[in-house]
């Protein structure tokens, strides 16, 4: 992973948003999994809790735009992950960096 780390911060945004983009295709038709946010409404819980499935090549881009737009706000940065697993670790991470 730390190889990962040190190829995105050497990639510029142009790289890393195509790079990004092209994950979120990868997986059309696949589940995902999104790390928690301080928003309860009932889809973003559920997106939390279940997943969600990509449907096709718009609704991977919308949701890398979507991530991209969070990243903004550090406390409310969306992620996007393979697996519940990664997600909980993301935000176990953020919170640390947080403190």
């Amino acid at each position: 992973m730390p190889n990962q780390k040190k190829k995105t911060m050497q990639m510029t945004p142009e790289e890393q948003y195509k790079e990004r983009k092209k994950w979120f295709e990868d997986r059309i038709g696949k589940r995902v999994y999104r790390n928690a946010t301080t928003c309860t409404c009932a889809s973003c819980e559920s997106v939390k809790s279940e997943g969600l499935i990509i449907f096709d090549k718009q609704h991977a881009g919308y949701l890398c735009d979507v991530e991209g737009c969070s990243s903004e706000d550090p406390k409310q940065a969306i992620r996007y992950f393979d697996t519940m697993d990664e997600a909980v670790e993301f935000e176990k991470n953020k919170n640390t960096n947080d403190s």
